[in-house]
């Protein structure tokens, strides 16, 4: 099963996208990455271009872990109206929910309606479609974040 797991990782590991959800997941450790890695050589279950290719991705991933954190201390100043109110993460595309008048992220209220077809405020019923774009927060948003990423 290792092998075939790793055989999987091998086949992206030339995808930086890739690298970087692994490192952003929540959850990734590097412990889990190279602990396969180290098994996967010492039983030898990957052809050497393979393990070679495995490598490369450890490393990778290893690389997007410290930008995210280098990028997560940046960012720790946010003002809290740019946060998240569910995830407490910086927006990077705030929505307002018509239903509560709320502004989140959209990439957490269509993760929250994928199992709950409710907004989280007040439990009225609510749909992906019915969401809002927060224009002029957004513009905020990404004004504040040029700024930050000068200094």
């Amino acid at each position: 099963m290792l092998r075939d797991l790793c055989s999987i990782f091998v086949l992206f590991a030339n995808s930086p996208e890739f690298a970087k959800e692994c490192a952003s997941s929540g959850y990734f450790k590097t412990s889990l990455l190279s602990g396969a890695l180290s098994i996967s050589a010492r039983l030898n279950l990957l052809v050497p271009h393979k393990r070679q290719l495995f490598e490369s991705l450890v490393l990778r991933v290893e690389e997007a872990r410290l930008i995210n954190e280098q990028e997560e201390e940046a960012l720790a100043d946010a003002p809290a109206e740019f946060l998240d109110p569910i995830m407490a993460t910086l927006m990077t595309n705030p929505v307002k929910l018509p239903t509560s008048d709320n502004i989140v992220d959209y990439s957490t209220i269509t993760q929250h309606l994928l199992n709950d077809p409710h907004d989280p405020f007040n439990r009225e019923p609510l749909t992906a479609d019915m969401v809002q774009p927060a224009m002029e927060l957004k513009e905020r948003i990404d004004a504040w974040l040029k700024g930050r990423r000068r200094t």
